[in-house]
């Protein structure tokens, strides 16, 4: 939906967010200028003034079909994830930790690895000599993955809490609950609940909240926030976004790879 570059920004180059956006809105599927509808399109301009920084238009379309709705042929299921690595071994037992994973084939080339019924949900090639990832390249981004309840995630948490294994980023998307974590390789690992039951949900509180000033969200205190959820406070409440001002939207991203305050374990 949004084109960023980088995610990790260094913390002391400065930056200067402007603080508009130029919206217009069209019609899609018999939508009305200029009132919510089902499929209405949303074009946002953001725009930032800072080194190596641009935000550029971004498209929110409130009720997108699916592939099977429109007449395609899609794929039924996101399967797996193949990573390459010059230390397989200290990544697989990563994600067996993280994932709680089981392995369901290993040599001294191959590792995949399962928490639910698939086969493997991750692979790791063993590559021995392999150059380690660094600075900014074409590639991934990162890859998220989706617990049931928020008991699930603030108990995982603290379960790799316990294991030296902390997130570098705990975030309000406003979409989504999300710890951030780097594997040993420094790939960027999500871990999330969703805060809505579907699209139209989501596509309604884009409309109502400051997600036009602020698509990144805002940060949060992991252990206040699970002190709370523990203490009995309601789910909507715990899980709202604050709105911040739009000068204050630079200041929710993480620091650099180098910077963090996360240990792999």
């Amino acid at each position: 939906m949004f084109r960023l570059a980088p995610l990790c920004v260094p913390s002391a180059l400065p930056f200067a967010l402007a603080t508009r956006a130029n919206i217009n809105t069209e019609p899609a599927r018999g939508g009305v200028p200029g009132r919510p509808a089902i499929g209405r399109r949303r074009r946002i301009r953001y725009t930032a003034a800072a080194e190596h920084w641009r935000w550029d238009v971004a498209e929110i379309n409130d009720n997108p079909r699916t592939a099977r709705q429109r007449g395609k042929t899609a794929p039924a299921k996101l399967a797996h994830v193949v990573l390459r690595s010059a230390q397989a071994d200290k990544v697989a037992q990563w994600y067996e930790t993280v994932l709680e994973a089981e392995v369901t084939f290993r040599n001294d080339r191959l590792c995949f690895l399962t928490y639910d019924d698939e086969h493997h949900r991750i692979a790791v090639i063993s590559i021995p000599g392999l150059a380690p990832a660094g600075g900014l390249a074409t590639g991934v981004e990162h890859f998220a993955f989706t617990y049931a309840c928020a008991d699930d995630l603030f108990a995982t948490y603290e379960r790799l809490r316990e294991q030296r294994i902390l997130p570098y980023w705990c975030i309000n998307h406003g979409l989504t609950l999300s710890f951030y974590y780097r594997d040993p390789d420094n790939n960027q690992v999500e871990l999330q609940i969703d805060l809505f039951d579907g699209i139209r949900e989501v596509s309604d509180w884009m409309r109502a909240s400051d997600f036009d000033l602020n698509p990144i969200g805002v940060k949060f205190n992991p252990e206040e926030l699970i002190e709370r959820h523990r203490n009995g406070e309601p789910f909507a409440s715990l899980t709202a976004r604050p709105r911040i001002d739009p000068s204050q939207v630079m200041a929710q991203f993480p620091p650099p790879p180098d910077s963090a305050n996360a240990s792999q374990g």
